[in-house]
């Protein structure tokens, strides 16, 4: 069997939607013919843990967690930090604190806040690659302190270097992470052109993004991949039920996901007016409606929920949740809400929640450009319809929104799930994945070993 060291800061026990394209490439690697080596970094110094995602992962799978220099989520949670800030305001110092090391992350650590992961992957990497006779390398970003670390590796094993694009770097559509720093952005696109140039294969996580890469970077046009987030239906074995009585005859919308993220909050806002708009003016559907956001909730946002809109019975909240508890309350939902970050580059954006909401084969209601890589998928697949609130005045939205939860409520939006999403299953995807892998090896092979350097 062929060996892929796989290079990547999120992996379980760690939760949340980001270790799931990891996780699942893992999963089904095996079955074509490869063996995941996983270099990672220790639970502990993340916040969320959901320790049920370990149940996918094959036995002959070789796990290395090392440390990092910095502080670890049990001794300093962000979220709780957060929490803490904007519930005590007469603690200055610790808003002061979170301001420094926050511009400390933003505008200093090069290339990204997990740098201090790098000298620990970079031996431990070494160690692997020597006992394990690996064939490929294979980094996952963000976040992409693994994607030097692979250089690294890569340059001095001799070992062909895959790069998977979860996110942009240089390019990146997170708001949040946006450096005011010149000099740092100079030195992050010279270190991201240098990798570029070195790797064998590039698979981004959807066309848009590839499409913008292969515009600052042309040379990478021939040797790259776009393979998409997807859905294992392995995970959705829950038979559907309602959490609102039937013969109340209502609809469930619901939102997973952290919901505090800068870009994330004006739409939340915005929602939240088109409830409130329903249910003080649409009298078939206010006592009909229940709405849940599950995962990481903001004070102020559930605050916002009962004093500013008081739709505290009709909007719950759930903290977060394990994968698979999100996955029932997804199939126990009606309708599946997706919203679309806004920031620079939200067209690129293609949450891998996108298509975990396929998999409960549900209609979507998307918040986003028309245009952008979510909207285009989910009018594709004819499984939702997208509200532009770049374009789409207020009034429009609220019409659009109301006329598609009748359409639900009445049971006249149905989702054709075999013939549009089955190329977004899993294993599917990580057959793409072992094409790619395959082809380093092959490419290695035909390189004359003076060019390859043995």
């Amino acid at each position: 069997m062929k060996k892929v060291l796989l290079i990547s800061s999120l992996f379980p026990p760690v939760g949340g939607i980001g270790v799931q394209r990891n996780l699942k490439y893992v999963k089904y690697l095996p079955q074509f013919g490869w063996q995941s080596f996983v270099l990672t970094i220790k639970p502990d110094y993340f916040f969320l843990q959901d320790n049920k995602l370990l149940k996918d992962i094959p036995e002959n799978t070789k796990i290395f967690r090392t440390s990092c220099l910095k502080p670890k989520q049990k001794d300093f949670s962000w979220i709780k930090f957060d929490i803490e800030a904007k519930l005590n305001r007469k603690n200055k110092r610790t808003s002061i604190l979170k301001s420094i090391i926050k511009f400390i992350e933003k505008e200093l650590t090069i290339p990204d806040i997990w740098i201090g992961w790098f000298p620990f992957a970079l031996l431990a990497g070494n160690k692997i690659i020597k006992q394990n006779k690996i064939d490929v390398i294979f980094c996952s970003g963000p976040a992409f302190t693994s994607f030097l670390i692979g250089y690294i590796l890569s340059k001095k094993s001799k070992l062909s270097l895959v790069l998977d694009y979860r996110d942009g770097w240089i390019l990146n559509s997170d708001k949040q992470t946006y450096s005011c720093n010149f000099f740092r952005k100079i030195i992050i696109s010279t270190i991201e052109k240098i990798i570029l140039k070195h790797a064998s294969q590039i698979i981004f996580v959807s066309e848009s993004l590839f499409e913008n890469y292969r515009q600052k970077f042309k040379f990478i046009k021939e040797k790259s991949n776009v393979i998409t987030n997807g859905f294992d239906s392995d995970d959705f074995h829950y038979k559907d039920s309602s959490i609102i009585p039937s013969e109340k005859g209502g609809v469930v919308i619901s939102h997973t996901g952290n919901c505090s993220a800068t870009g994330r909050k004006p739409l939340i806002t915005l929602f939240f007016d088109i409830v409130k708009n329903i249910a003080d003016h649409q009298n078939n559907l206010r006592d009909k409606l229940k709405i849940m956001f599950i995962g990481i909730i903001p004070q102020d946002m559930k605050k916002q929920i009962k004093n500013h809109y008081h739709l505290e019975n009709i909007i719950e909240t759930k903290d977060f949740v394990s994968h698979d508890q999100a996955i029932k309350l997804m199939q126990d939902s009606n309708i599946l809400l997706l919203l679309v970050d806004i920031s620079p580059n939200n067209k690129d954006i293609f949450s891998g929640k996108l298509f975990e909401y396929f998999g409960a084969k549900k209609p979507i209601i998307c918040f986003g450009p028309k245009d952008g890589a979510a909207g285009k998928v989910i009018r594709e697949t004819k499984t939702g319809i997208v509200i532009d609130y770049e374009t789409e005045t207020k009034k429009e939205m609220l019409k659009k929104t109301s006329s598609f939860i009748n359409q639900v409520l009445n049971n006249q939006f149905k989702i054709d799930s075999d013939k549009s999403l089955k190329k977004y299953e899993r294993k599917e995807l990580t057959r793409q994945l072992s094409v790619v892998l395959d082809k380093t090896i092959k490419m290695l092979k035909n390189i004359p070993p003076l060019i390859r350097g043995d």
